[in-house]
Formats: C-alpha cells, structure tokens, sequence
C-alpha cells in the first residue's frame, strides 16, 4: 500500500478485517529512533493465512476459503489523498527443507514465511497432497485420484513411523545478510495473528537480532506442526552495536527530563533501511545419532577407567608374587641359615642434649669408623613428633646438619633437607582440600541455581539475545537449548574423578608404611593433591553451568577454577622440589579471589587505564614472586633498594 499527499501531514488509518481477526495501522508510519522520528509512507502487510493447508485443527474448516479481506480507509483530511492498494499471493510461503530463499524487507516492510515440520516422504513440500489430506480431514468427499494420492501418501510414510528414531526432531535456521543493518528475526508458533513490529514480537515465539550472519535451532516439540519466520528490520543499529547515539543538541538535564527535538526525515521505500536476507532451513541430528556420539565420548573417558584398573591389577598381582616369594624365602632361611649382611636403611637421626648427631643412608658404611654399636648406643628421637603443640622443625641444629651431610658420602636427597614434621606438612595439605570444598561448595549452588534461572527466563521470554549461543553448533535436549557443550565437560568430572581414585589409592598405600618406610623420599603432600582432583571436576561442573546460558555476566563461572587449578598446580610443582616451603593455603586462595576479582573488572570495564594498571601490576607482581622464590628468607626490602 503506497501513500501520497501534497501539502500538510494528514494521516491515513487502514483497515483491514478478515475472517481470523481486524488489522490496523496509521500512514504515514511514524517510527521514533534515537535521533529523530522517522516516516515511511510505503507499507506493506502478510496477512495470517486462515485457511493453512497444513492446520490440524477441525474447525477451520467451516471457515470458507473464498471470503476475501475487507479494506476500510478512514481519513480526516480535506485534500484528496491518492493511496495505491497492490494484493499480491506471497510466492514460497510454504519453505521447503534445504531450499535457499531470498527477500528484501524495511522497518515499514516486515515479511514472514511458514515452515511445516511434516515435509512428506521425499522431504519435499507437495501442496496438493496437502490439499487431499485437508480434505479427507474436513470429511469432504474426494475424487477418485484423489483417494489414489492419499493411499500412496500413507503407504510412503508409513517407514517414518516404525523407525522414529533416524527422524530428527530439529532443524536449524540458517540466515545471511549482506550488510550490517540491524533486523530482528522472530520465530512464532502455528497461530494467528502473527506479530510483525517490533513491540509484537516480544509475546509470542523466539526472536533474535542479527547483522550479517544468524542463525537458531527449533524443536519440533516445541512447534508441532511447524512455525512463521518473520523478518523485521529495526530503525537503528543500536540493538546490534554497543554505540548509543544521543541527541547532542540539548543540554543533557533536558535529556534526563525526557525533553528532545522532534526531526521528521522521510525515507522513500527504494531506499533507507533495506536489507536483503537469504536464509535456509537444514536437519539437524537424530535421536539415534545424539546417543551415538554421547556414548562415543562416554566410552573415550571409559577407557581411562579400563586402563586404570589393568593397571592396578598387575600391582597387586606383582605384590601378590612377592609376599609367596618372601614367604618361600623365610621358610627356607628356617631350614638353611645363610650369614647376610644387616639390611641397610636409610635414617634421619637426633643425639641427645650433647648436641652429636649423624645420619647415614648406610650405618654399616661410614669409613669403617662407625660400628653397630656405638650407633646403638645413642638414644635417638624421631624428627616426626607426635605432638602438635611442639615446634614445626626437628631439635637437629643447623650446625649438625652440615656435619651429617658430609657424612652422607655424597648421596644427598630432597628428603634429607626436609626438617618440618610430617604431621604438620600434613595438616598445612589438608588445609588446601578443606578451603577448596568451601569454596567448591558456596560456588558452584548459586551458580547452579543462577543459570536454571538463565534457562527458564530462556524459554518463557523467547529473547535469544540473553544467552551467546552459536546456533549453526548447537543442538538442543530436553529443557537444554545447548546440550553437546554442556555435555562435553564431562571429561573434567570423570578424568578428575579418576584422579582422585589415584591419590587415594597412594595416600592408603602410604598409611600402610612402617615408620621406618616412611623416612624415604620427600614428604608427601596428599590434601594438596585431592585439592587438585576437586578442583578438576569443580572446573567442569561450573564450565557446564556457563554453558547453559554463555555471556559475559556469567563468564567468571567457566573461568573461576581455572585460576584454582593452575596456581595448586604451581604449588605442588614448587613443593615436590622445596617440602618445607609451604605456601598456606589462606593466603594462596586470597590471592586467588584477587586475581578473580581483577579478572571481573577486565570483562565489566576493559578500558585503556585498566589495562595500563592490569600491566604494571602483572609486572611487578612476576618480579616480586621470582625473588622471593628463588631467594626465600634472603630477600629484603631496604628503604632504598632491594638486597640479598
């Protein structure tokens, strides 16, 4: 409908009634934009088909097929008014699968087509089978090739039923624009009326903007019988773009009120806002093809699991052999007995008061000077008190530590450097699982709890916008807009999962040590070790929950506990070298939240002096760490400088 009038504004309302209902809208048509208000006096309007051939509804067909809109024109101005009506059959209303469509719409022009989900046997649209089964359905009488095509119909899709689960239940609007004018796309469920401006879309369906590339993935659960894809273009790019515009004229207190300057710019309909789209629907994959490559996963992590248990099983097969092998040995040693030398152990020993001391990996071999017996002779004390209210280092001076080390023949280990007691080593690993837990705990329900809210807010409002997904990769299940990334974190649960089988089954084995086992090797930092296992499969817990519903509220969630891993990692790679040198678990995740909480602001407000303030204090950061890791308890700061 063309408008065209010389002289003063007059305004035109048409009126349109139909059988399903009464459209109306104002020429010219006033769109309000962020910088003026904008009129279009070329309007074109798709009338809701009442008469859908693919409706399965009985009481449409009492509606008769040949009642034909009315049009009501009603005008206050006293100059004639010349308008132009067109009524044209919209072409390729009906989409067919894998069909490339194009069209050109305008804010005053919106445009929509129909999809049906039941495509027919060869996935290809025919109209007049449809026509017959619309028939048969009404209980109109049929003509006798008419029957001919309805049997062959039923016969031909009558293997879709016995194997319903090749059929995929989804398709995939793929939609691509050559320019970067903002448009919305609304997806509406088989009724009338269909909303077609951008206020009306916001009741009904799912909607999405796009610029150049969009794309959304539909059930057919959802949409039974199909859906309208309407194609609006917006009268400014703000919705698609992070720039707002204002109107700069004005001082900004009279923005604040609501006051402004009203510019009527008309845009011609051949020019303007005009978009081009071309836009395909595709299937997507079936119900058997979902639990093939979700069992092709499982299985890939299952073999962890298998590989695991051989390997256990050969460890205890080879302790099972050596216990019948000691075990022939002592009853043979009861029968012949055969001189051997004393078994050697290696033992970290304290004097008494007087202040001598040695230690030897070998105490029958050193230089021939020491005998059993004045070994013997010396009460000993164990480096690992059972008490916890004593200090956390052995009674053993530095200055005997020195001497034991010449002792040692030149065979020094990490564990003999170690002088903090076990126990307390113990309880500082332990503390790392405990505030892990914590934070495992308190973290991960609110964040469960949010993105559920995430998720029905989804699917009750239809607006698409709220979450990134990348539709052309994503397929849905069940109440899950985006099942396979959220599935594909299943590798962190299980992997940790198995991990912390491992350190258990090393922790148990350790347990098992007599005290005299336990001395070998540097100590062992177990909590450490099950805080790195928790913060495995807390990193795929919460990386799923931001998967739910990905954007850059909730992008902390997939992020958290990475920080957490790869700093537990850092420590325990600095302890297996340094077993004394424990950083406390307090201060670590401390710093921890201040590294999150840096990381926040970046995604909140990256600006220049962010990151001129991010960089210095990485710097500094790096440079302050490296000394006192390399230089611990040596390292100072002077008023002036820094020395050793």
């Amino acid at each position: 409908m063309m408008y065209h009038i010389n002289g003063y504004r007059r305004t035109l309302l048409p009126t349109i009634t139909f059988v399903l209902g009464v459209f109306s809208w104002q020429l010219p048509m006033l769109v309000q934009t962020p910088v003026s208000l904008e009129q279009f006096t070329n309007i074109s309007r798709t009338l809701c088909p009442h008469n859908n051939l693919f409706s399965d509804d009985t009481d449409t067909c009492d509606i008769s097929s040949v009642n034909t809109p009315i049009v009501h024109l009603t005008s206050s101005s006293p100059d004639d008014i010349r308008v132009t009506i067109v009524v044209e059959t919209v072409q390729d209303f009906y989409i067919k699968l894998n069909s490339i469509t194009n069209l050109t719409s305008t804010p005053s022009q919106p445009k929509y087509y129909f999809y049906p989900f039941d495509q027919g046997p060869n996935r290809m649209i025919d109209l007049n089978t449809q026509t017959v089964k619309r028939k048969h359905m009404c209980n109109e009488k049929l003509e006798e090739f008419e029957e001919r095509t309805l049997k062959n119909y039923w016969k031909n899709n009558q293997y879709r039923d016995d194997d319903w689960l090749w059929r995929p239940k989804s398709v995939i609007v793929m939609i691509e624009s050559d320019d970067d004018i903002c448009a919305v796309v609304s997806i509406q469920n088989f009724s009338c009326p269909v909303f077609d401006n951008e206020r009306d879309i916001l009741y009904d369906g799912y909607y999405l903007t796009m610029t150049r590339r969009g794309g959304i993935t539909l059930t057919q659960d959802t949409f039974p019988l199909g859906f309208y894809i309407v194609f609006i273009v917006k009268t400014s790019d703000d919705d698609c773009s992070d720039v707002t515009v204002t109107n700069t004229t004005l001082p900004k207190m009279a923005t604040y009120l609501g006051w402004g300057e009203e510019k009527v710019l008309y845009v011609p309909a051949n020019d303007g806002r005009v978009k081009h789209f071309s836009f395909k629907i595709i299937e997507t994959i079936s119900y058997r093809e979902y639990a093939i490559a979700a069992g092709a996963a499982l299985a890939f992590f299952s073999c962890f699991y298998i590989g695991f248990l051989i390997v256990v099983l050969c460890q205890c097969r080879n302790r099972w052999t050596r216990l019948v092998d000691d075990a022939s040995g002592t009853e043979e040693g009861r029968i012949t007995p055969i001189e051997a030398d004393p078994p050697t152990v290696r033992r970290r020993r304290v004097t008494d008061m007087s202040g001598s001391g040695e230690s030897s990996l070998r105490p029958n071999e050193a230089n021939g000077s020491f005998s059993q017996s004045q070994t013997n002779s010396q009460p000993t004390v164990e480096c690992s008190s059972a008490s916890d209210t004593e200090s956390e280092f052995s009674t053993l001076d530095d200055k005997n530590t020195d001497k034991e080390l010449y002792r040692l023949g030149g065979k020094l280990c990490v564990a003999n450097l170690a002088r903090c007691r076990p126990r307390v080593l113990s309880n500082r690993s332990n503390m790392y699982l405990w505030n892990v837990l914590t934070v495992m705990v308190f973290y991960t329900l609110p964040v469960i709890q949010l993105v559920i809210t995430y998720q029905r807010l989804l699917n009750q409002s239809g607006n698409q916008d709220l979450c990134y997904f990348n539709f052309l990769c994503a397929h849905p299940l069940m109440f899950l807009s985006d099942f396979n990334h959220v599935y594909s974190n299943l590798g962190y649960v299980l992997l940790g999962l198995l991990f912390l089988v491992q350190v258990w089954r090393r922790h148990k084995n350790h347990r098992e040590k007599t005290p005299t086992q336990k001395q070998l090797g540097i100590p062992q930092h177990f909590g450490l070790m099950y805080a790195m296992g928790v913060a495995l499969v807390s990193e795929g817990i919460l990386s799923a929950a931001y998967h739910v519903c990905p954007n850059s509220m909730n992008f902390q969630f997939d992020t958290s506990f990475m920080y957490v891993t790869s700093v537990l990692c850092m420590v325990k790679i600095y302890q297996s070298r340094h077993p004394d040198i424990n950083a406390r678990a307090h201060a670590t995740f401390g710093v921890l939240a201040l590294i999150i909480f840096i990381g926040l602001v970046g995604v909140l407000n990256a600006n220049f002096y962010f990151w001129i303030f991010f960089t210095a204090l990485h710097l500094i950061t790096c440079l302050v760490m490296t000394f006192q890791i390399y230089y611990l308890g040596r390292f100072r700061l002077g008023e002036y400088l820094a020395y050793l």
